[in-house]
């Protein structure tokens, strides 16, 4: 009789363990195998028009999923908050009017920053 009670715990104990060892498994698998955001910047540069700034960038999502851009900082100068989505596979213009004093010939480290919390430096040169 207790030897059918051993049993029967033991088996139960068993397939709680492979079921939960079965969900790790699973859980781990999909986020290794999500694709993170990857957002390319292709083009950047800042550029003089009428007697202001700027800043434009060609963006390119290689991602699966839309990517947010909510905030771009020229290191050291000034941040502009925006709100610029980037569907998979998209290639976008994205042209910021900067309030700064920028000089002709100097490279700044430019800062995208996502929704999901990525940032992405880039350098850009200033273009007359």
């Amino acid at each position: 009789m207790y030897r059918f009670f051993a049993i029967a715990i033991i088996i139960s104990v068993a397939i709680v363990v492979s079921v939960a060892a079965a969900w790790w498994i699973i859980s781990t698998q999909l986020t290794v195998m999500e694709t993170p955001e990857a957002l390319r910047v292709i083009e950047v540069a800042i550029h003089a028009q009428a007697d202001k700034w700027v800043l434009k960038l060609v963006v390119l999502n290689e991602g699966f999923k839309s990517s947010e851009i909510w905030r771009i900082e020229v290191q050291g100068v000034e941040a502009v908050e925006l709100s610029e989505v980037v569907k998979p596979g998209e290639q976008k213009l994205v042209e910021v009017e900067l309030t700064g004093n920028y000089a002709q010939g100097v490279a700044y480290t430019v800062k995208l920053y996502t929704k999901r919390g990525n940032i992405i430096p880039v350098v850009a040169s200033v273009q007359g």
